[in-house]
């Protein structure tokens, strides 16, 4: 998990937001679920792009190192585009929604 996970995801789910204890384990669940998925999709891609850069080819080490060079650079853009995402205060949505 992720440092700023935990920040992000205590301000969406916090008591304010959800106030039925079925609601913030059922929350809960859907987001353990996404980030496991997200995870390994996100390792996937990045083992494929790795391979496909020639990170498969046993022996030869510049082959390795430019495979995962690009594995790399690719996972850090993406975290790049996802970072003002992140620093977003959460939507005032969630925490208008309240238990019936």
């Amino acid at each position: 998990m992720k440092l700023q996970d935990g920040r992000a995801l205590s301000d969406l789910f916090s008591r304010r937001s959800l106030t039925c204890v079925a609601e913030r384990a059922v929350a809960s669940g859907i987001v353990n679920t996404s980030q496991r998925v997200g995870s390994a999709l996100g390792l996937a891609a990045t083992i494929t792009l790795a391979t496909s850069q020639g990170a498969d080819q046993l022996g030869n080490p510049q082959a390795l190192t430019d495979g995962l060079s690009a594995a790399f650079l690719a996972a850090a853009a993406i975290a790049a585009a996802g970072a003002p995402h992140r620093l977003a205060p959460p939507s005032s949505v969630l925490l208008r929604w309240r238990c019936r």
